[in-house]
């Protein structure tokens, strides 16, 4: 038992270690990066808007690929994010985008574009 209370206290740098707050960081990185990524692919930021979309628009899939390789938030986030259906269906497109040459040049493109709004130089 004391061990597990070690493990769920603060970590030697006085940061915490415990799942809640790596959740909490995952999730305000994709919140983040989502907000960033609207932006970059014109896409539009409210719920109703992005809902009139497709749920396979290529721009929310890019999104997708994104918040799935670069966060922790899940496919249940991402699909309610973005619009996008039923959380197994953003799983599909994500696998499908991931084998599209053309989709994987756009997403390096866009990752670079949304790292550069957050580190402006």
């Amino acid at each position: 038992m004391k061990l597990m209370d070690k493990l769920s206290g603060k970590a030697a740098s006085g940061r915490s270690r415990t799942g809640e707050d790596i959740r909490d960081h995952g999730e305000k990185e994709a919140v983040r990066m989502l907000k960033a990524g609207l932006k970059e692919l014109g896409l539009p930021g409210g719920d109703s808007a992005l809902a009139k979309l497709p749920n396979s628009d290529e721009r929310k899939v890019l999104l997708a690929l994104i918040l799935r390789k670069k966060t922790t938030v899940s496919n249940y986030w991402i699909a309610s994010s973005l619009a996008m259906g039923h959380p197994g269906s953003v799983s599909r497109m994500i696998s499908a985008g991931r084998s599209d040459r053309r989709m994987s040049e756009r997403f390096h493109a866009l990752d670079k574009a949304i790292n550069n709004l957050a580190d402006p130089q």
